[in-house]
């Protein structure tokens, strides 16, 4: 059924006081590339609802793609959005054709409504092994929209993903800081659906673990909203995970529900020249 709509219109979804499953709001928010959030108090709900019809209202562009172009040789092996919601993407490409395996090949991603606001996206592309300082161009990224009134040849933005080739073994290892503060949000996601399993199941060791590892990840990112939430869910003097009977569900849920949103990174420090697009 999610597949049927997708594409046809946007939803918000909220789940409203305890008794709903984050995981199952998420995959439907997901799929039809909508908001997704908790109110723990439904007499909260009318105020939310304004809150989400005015943000709708603001969205001056619809039916985004992002759209990926990459050469012949290359593999795409995910597109995620990592900011402000984290998202997979990779299943909702549609390619232009059948290009073969091989080949170049051009991916539309659906994105959705647009307003004035910053989305960041993280790709990972392999392509031939090259000589060291050659440059190649691995991928294409463009904000298109597809079918609308501005042609393919004008996006709405683009950019370019080069690979550059070293045998210096400290470049090649090297991460981008914005890359490795989206990777470990992805990790804080991670670890608190690990804790929730662990905590669930009686798992009262691993419960523990996790939640302090999903604590110094949330220090590392500054998502401060998730290290509140998750201060609740310990003892203040021990740090030991509080028992079921002193937690409140909604703690649990919103921690669920707050793990798919990310941090905006810090300020990165600049790259050398030639050395600014990373991701092949």
């Amino acid at each position: 059924m999610l597949a049927r709509c997708a594409g046809r219109f946007v939803c918000d979804c909220r789940g409203v006081g305890a008794d709903w499953e984050p995981a199952e709001l998420r995959r439907v928010a997901t799929a039809l590339l909508g908001g997704f959030g908790m109110v723990a108090d439904p007499a909260d709900l009318a105020a939310d609802f304004a809150g989400m019809i005015e943000n709708a209202m603001g969205k001056a562009v619809a039916d985004v793609a992002l759209r990926v172009w990459t050469p012949h040789g290359a593999e795409l092996h995910f597109v995620k959005q990592v900011y402000p919601t984290r998202r997979d993407l990779s299943a909702a490409g549609d390619a232009d054709g059948d290009p073969p395996p091989d080949g170049p090949a051009t991916r539309d991603y659906p994105t959705g409504l647009w307003g004035v606001e910053r989305r960041d996206y993280h790709l990972c592309v392999s392509v031939p092994a090259g000589r060291p300082d050659q440059n190649m161009l691995a991928a294409r990224v463009s904000l298109v929209l597809p079918g609308g009134d501005v042609p393919e040849d004008e996006p709405l933005a683009v950019g370019n993903v080069v690979a550059r080739w070293t045998d210096d073994s400290a470049q090649s290892t090297r991460r981008h800081p914005a890359v490795e503060h989206y990777s470990k949000q992805g990790e804080l996601a991670d670890s608190v659906q690990n804790w929730r399993a662990a905590y669930e199941g009686g798992d009262e060791g691993a419960a523990a673990e996790e939640l302090r590892r999903a604590r110094e990840l949330a220090e590392q990112t500054g998502s401060r909203m998730i290290s509140r939430r998750l201060d609740r869910l310990m003892d203040p003097v021990t740090g030991a995970v509080l028992p079921k009977k002193d937690v409140d569900t909604a703690d649990v849920k919103g921690l669920d529900t707050e793990s798919s949103e990310s941090a905006e990174p810090p300020a990165t420090i600049p790259l050398p020249p030639g050395e600014g697009e990373d991701g092949a």
